[in-house]
């Protein structure tokens, strides 16, 4: 930390990264994307933003707002790292945004202006089974997954996900789920071609935990209606059923339209880690919020 003149504390956010490489298997470049998309959007979330290269590391930007202590301070946030370096200890080697030969680790490029990634903050994506493959090539794979580490409980009989009982929707909840966990690469739904990758949510697709982001009503109007900007804005949430004489305008409270807003923007972005935090303006709930006579989708 370093104080400003004036006396106003400048403070700086240490080094924040994620590995695009082993760890574990946590490290793969789809989990460290969407730290980063997360990173980026959470900073960004503020009222102004600034980028640039600073040696190794990245200056993010300087409009995330604080600490719980200090919500409405400034904060730098570094960037761990701009390269891979092949000459530091192995477990630090692997954390860049693009390898020594200047090409991109990520699937798709952190976008720094607006937050998220280019071509569609924390686009979701999703493993569905393949019918044409057959029951037999089916219950193979789904066999597979499901002894490899996908979560199968709900799947089983008299659990929530368990209709319909089919062959195909199993093996896309199995497949979806080991997908998931493995960071979302693409070998992750190969399934000896049992899987095939989707970027919009299955229609039917069975959640056996949804989750709501809705406004924390604490933060006051003035940061809910920067929020609800951002999220109606360049953030891409659908606010058409906000807006006077549409289905949800009622009631006209900043909560009530900021909690529709952010609940939009999240549920579109595969409810990724990052995307219902609005600078401390939402928060997450795990029981379907009913605002007036308008019910909050589980779902983009």
């Amino acid at each position: 930390m370093r104080w400003r003149r004036g006396g106003s504390l400048d403070v700086h956010q240490g080094e924040h990264g994620h590995p695009n490489k082993g760890h574990k298997g946590v490290g793969t470049p789809q989990n460290a994307q969407d730290f980063m998309a997360g990173l980026t959007l959470q900073v960004l979330q503020g009222n102004s933003a600034t980028a640039a290269a600073n040696g190794h590391n990245l200056l993010a930007a300087s409009a995330v707002r604080g600490t719980p202590h200090r919500p409405n301070a400034d904060l730098n946030v570094y960037i761990f790292a701009l390269f891979n370096e092949n000459n530091k200890p192995e477990d630090e080697q692997d954390f860049g945004l693009f390898y020594p030969n200047q090409q991109p680790v990520y699937p798709n490029p952190i976008d720094f202006v607006h937050g998220g990634t280019i071509g569609g903050p924390l686009q979701a994506s999703y493993c569905v089974a393949n019918a044409a493959v057959g029951d037999v090539a089916l219950q193979a794979a789904l066999d597979y997954a499901c002894g490899n580490g996908a979560d199968c409980s709900a799947i089983q009989s008299g659990k929530p996900c368990y209709e319909p009982n089919t062959k195909l929707a199993h093996a896309s909840y199995a497949f979806n789920d080991y997908y998931q966990k493995n960071g979302r690469v693409r070998s992750a739904c190969d399934f000896s071609g049992a899987g095939t990758i989707v970027n919009q949510a299955p229609s039917g697709a069975c959640d056996p935990s949804p989750s709501w982001c809705v406004a924390n009503a604490a933060v006051g109007d003035t940061r809910l209606q920067a929020a609800l900007d951002y999220a109606c804005g360049r953030g891409g949430a659908d606010c058409t059923d906000i807006q006077p004489g549409a289905r949800c305008f009622d009631p006209d409270t900043k909560v009530a339209h900021a909690s529709f807003a952010f609940n939009s923007y999240y549920q579109r972005r595969g409810r990724a880690t990052g995307t219902c935090d609005f600078a401390g303006a939402g928060t997450i709930v795990r029981q379907a919020p009913k605002i007036g006579n308008c019910v909050l989708p589980s779902r983009a």
